[in-house]
């Protein structure tokens, strides 16, 4: 998104505050993503968050007035085209990030409640790589499509992902009755980093030993 917003010659601090709401959507949305994924059937959720996401991106691709694109578009930001649709892109952005970042989490919670007594380590390790694939081959996919689609790649990219989400979600949700319980969120560890796997790991492991029967 910076590189994106520089090159359409938004200034650093819209770029700065473009940011900052993509975060705060993040920090603000989890909780009631989280919610509402101990609630209802969490594939429902995936695909709701997942077209969210879909439906910002085909708005961000869509042909602007002022330019290429919609969402990218200088003037937008800068509030060139009006105080309404500067107000409203920003808001857009922070729907973005409080759509998109909380699917990770719902998608591990998922697996989570799936674990039928296997080790809560080994699925987060399942997850971790899962993840550090997907972190190396989306930049490769942007690549490749980049002589397609231009500066529209890394969006297209990301609806075809979430559209692929959604359908997945919606299809098993038809066709796999859902788990009997859920793992609350709040206690669902979710870790994004390998340093993050190794404290859960560690903390879970102390709860092993404590759990343990003691010899006699």
């Amino acid at each position: 998104m910076p590189f994106y917003l520089r090159s359409h010659g938004v200034e650093e601090n819209l770029i700065a505050l473009s940011l900052a709401m993509l975060y705060l959507g993040r920090l603000v949305f989890q909780w009631p993503v989280g919610l509402l994924s101990d609630r209802f059937d969490r594939r429902t959720v995936l695909a709701v968050l997942s077209l969210v996401v879909a439906t910002i991106t085909v708005l961000e691709v869509m042909p602007g007035k002022f330019g290429s694109t919609y969402l990218y578009e200088g003037q937008i930001f800068a509030g060139e085209a009006g105080t309404v649709m500067q107000v409203g892109a920003f808001l857009l952005v922070l729907l973005l990030g409080g759509a998109l970042f909380p699917i990770y989490s719902v998608a591990s919670s998922l697996a989570f409640d799936r674990a039928e007594g296997r080790s809560m380590v080994g699925i987060s390790t399942a997850l971790l790589i899962a993840y550090s694939i997907g972190s190396i081959a989306g930049p490769f996919a942007v690549m490749v499509t980049d002589s397609l689609f231009g500066e529209s790649a890394l969006a297209v990219c990301i609806l075809v992902a979430c559209v692929l989400t959604a359908v997945v979600s919606l299809y098993k949700r038809t066709t796999t009755a859902g788990p009997s319980q859920h793992v609350p969120s709040a206690a669902a560890a979710v870790p994004e980093t390998s340093l993050e796997m190794a404290h859960v790991a560690g903390e879970q492991a102390e709860e092993q030993l404590e759990d343990a029967p003691k010899p006699a």
